[in-house]
C-alpha cells in the first residue's frame, strides 16, 4: 500500500538533512567574524520555523508557482527548499551551540600558527563539531519524516510521501 511514498519520504528528508546542516556550518563559520550576520540569519530562520504551516506553503507556492520556475514546482524540489526553510533552525540552533562551546584560542593558535581559513574550518572546527553536526542532521530527519502540514499542499504528482500515503489511507 506505501508504493514509493517510504523511499520519497527518506529521500525528502536525507536531502533536507544534508543541505541544512551544510547550511548552518558554513553560517557559525562566520560566527566570530560577523556576529550580525549570524544573528541575522537565526531571525530570519526562526521565522520559517513561527510561520504558521499554511501560510508558509501559500507563500511557497506564491514564489515558485511561475513559468520561470515551473521545473523547481512541478519537482520534489519545491518539496525540499520548503522543508529546509522551515528547519533551518534546527540546524542552525545546534550548530551555534557547538560553535560556542569551542574555544577561541584553537583558532587564534592555528591563525598564528599560518593555517589558512579552510584548514582552520576543515582541521579544527569541524572534528570538533562532529557530535553536534550529526545530531543537528538527524533531528531535522526526524521533523522531515514527520512533516504532513508543508508536505500536503507541495508534494509533485508521483512524489507523496508516507505521512501524505497514510493520511489517505485513513
Amino acid at each position: 500500500y506505501a508504493g514509493n511514498a517510504v523511499g520519497n519520504s527518506i529521500l525528502y528528508a536525507a536531502c533536507v538533512s544534508t543541505i541544512v546542516v551544510v547550511l548552518a556550518v558554513i553560517v557559525i563559520t562566520a560566527a566570530r567574524v560577523y556576529p550580525r550576520f549570524v544573528t541575522a540569519m537565526d531571525a530570519v530562520a526562526w521565522l520559517g520555523f513561527l510561520l504558521p504551516p499554511a501560510l508558509f506553503t501559500i507563500g511557497a507556492i506564491t514564489v515558485w508557482n511561475r513559468p520561470a520556475t515551473q521545473w523547481i514546482y512541478g519537482s520534489a524540489g519545491v518539496v525540499i527548499l520548503a522543508l529546509a526553510a522551515r528547519y533551518a533552525v534546527l540546524a542552525l540552533r545546534m550548530a551555534l551551540a557547538g560553535h560556542r562551546q569551542l574555544s577561541p584560542s584553537l583558532d587564534e593558535t592555528a591563525r598564528a600558527c599560518g593555517a589558512t581559513f579552510m584548514q582552520r574550518v576543515l582541521l579544527i572546527q569541524l572534528p570538533s563539531l562532529r557530535r553536534f553536526t550529526a545530531g543537528a542532521w538527524l533531528l531535522v530527519f526526524v521533523f522531515c519524516l514527520r512533516d504532513i502540514e508543508t508536505t500536503a499542499m507541495l508534494y509533485p504528482a508521483g512524489g507523496e510521501p508516507l505521512t501524505i500515503r497514510l493520511f489517505t489511507l485513513e
